[in-house]
């Protein structure tokens, strides 16, 4: 089976990633053993000349997504900031971890369309419970009642999945601002 069979057989969610890292796919295998080993995604956007490595050092992330591919792929432009990432599945999680944790979580990055608590309302728990860090709502939901419900939530930034994981990198050295601890 060659690359574009492989392309052509994945789930529709998994393009989305692949079109949202801007990547693409690279297989691996051991010469001579014929079957790949593994299937990449390739981040070209994680690459950067300018790419802000290390800017998050020392820094804890809390990200909240219940699809375990967006998880894995958001995580990973985040490290190669520096950061440290802890993740959730679902808001109840992330409110649990903020419970024992959110003195030293310093960004919250929560999507909207998860079961049980959504984003929106999973932020104000937060925020309820005492969790006075920057929050981002990144999401697939690009509506403008979407985008002023986030606000309402006590989000600082509102951003689409589709800005890939720079942009989403970038948003949070700024909103950690002038507290680098490297």
């Amino acid at each position: 089976m060659n690359i574009d069979e492989y392309v052509y057989t994945m789930d529709r969610e998994l393009m989305q990633v692949l079109h949202t890292v801007q990547g693409a796919l690279e297989m691996a295998g051991i010469p001579h053993r014929g079957t790949p080993q593994g299937i990449f995604v390739v981040c070209d956007a994680l690459e950067l000349p300018d790419h802000p490595r290390g800017l998050l050092r020392g820094k804890q992330i809390l990200l909240v997504d219940d699809d375990d591919d967006i998880l894995r792929l958001i995580a990973l432009g985040l490290y190669a900031g520096g950061a440290s990432v802890t993740t959730a599945k679902d808001g109840l999680a992330a409110i649990r971890h903020t419970k024992f944790n959110g003195h030293s979580t310093d960004l919250v990055v929560i999507d909207v369309s998860m079961p049980g608590l959504n984003g929106f309302e999973t932020c104000r728990a937060l925020r309820r419970d005492g969790y006075a860090g920057p929050a981002i709502i990144f999401t697939s939901v690009t509506t403008p009642e979407a985008a002023a419900e986030a606000f309402n939530a006590d989000a600082q930034a509102y951003m689409s999945k589709e800005v890939g994981p720079y942009h989403l990198l970038a948003t949070a050295v700024h909103l950690c601002g002038d507290k680098h601890d490297g």
